[in-house]
């Protein structure tokens, strides 16, 4: 079976860009095998402790096992690229709860440090990336925790929008603005609309890009932006 980072490149997982175009092979064998080795093929043994699936017919280690495979690599993926690849599987498992079992059942194997740190800070309701990551520098500057794409109605209960992270007692929603927002006239006036919505309703709508998280400056001036539109200038980091 294909595993590690090219089970995780088959399965459709947000991996940085230097994983992303890996050519090298990560390929599992049971442990009564020996590891192959052969070039361009990086061996691995413990398919048998593992579950596996099919994706386009192709065999590979299974989302959770391959979310655990991944932390024991070392340093080749740091704690929020972890993270960032937890929230896309509890996305589509519908919950954190299967990446917190197969974890306890490995115990003390190589990688569970790296395990119990990224799921200190993994959560569901994440639909992206970047919502993952600009939910990160946001709670670990201080700001309270948002709600992951949560509706939003109006008093009658009438729904309004999804917001991306969402502070609802403040009435205020973060917005991430991606690729799709551009360049597509029937999406930008539907953004329009429930932008209108949203500020007739007194809700406060931070829009942000990539570029938001490009640079030190640039995050630093979001989080000063969020905390001081949720009052809580008081609460983050110095």
């Amino acid at each position: 079976m294909f595993s590690h980072i090219t089970a995780a490149q088959l399965l459709n997982l947000p991996l940085p860009s230097y994983c992303e175009d890996s050519r090298l092979l990560h390929v599992m064998v049971p442990t009564v095998r020996p590891r192959i080795r052969r070039a361009g093929v990086v061996g691995h043994r413990g398919l048998e402790r593992r579950q596996t699936t099919r994706t386009r017919g192709i065999p590979v280690v299974g989302l959770v096992d391959t979310w655990c495979d991944l932390a024991e690599l070392g340093d080749l993926l740091d704690l929020d690229d972890l993270i960032v690849v937890g929230d896309e599987v509890a996305r589509r498992l519908k919950g954190v709860e299967p990446l917190a079992a197969a974890a306890q059942q490995r115990g003390k194997a190589r990688g569970s440090a790296r395990w119990r740190a990224a799921l200190a800070e993994i959560r569901y309701g994440s639909r992206s990336p970047t919502e993952t990551r600009t939910r990160l520098l946001l709670t670990r500057a201080g700001i309270s925790e948002p709600e992951l794409n949560k509706d939003i109605t109006d008093a009658a209960g009438e729904f309004i929008a999804t917001g991306d992270l969402v502070w609802a007692e403040e009435k205020v929603v973060i917005e991430y603005l991606g690729s799709r927002h551009f360049g597509d006239e029937g999406r930008s006036v539907s953004d329009v609309h429930r932008r209108r919505d949203l500020d007739d309703l007194d809700w406060t709508v931070i829009e942000i890009t990539k570029r938001d998280l490009a640079t030190a400056a640039r995050r630093e001036a979001l989080i000063r932006r969020v905390a001081a539109e949720l009052g809580q200038t008081d609460r983050i980091a110095a």
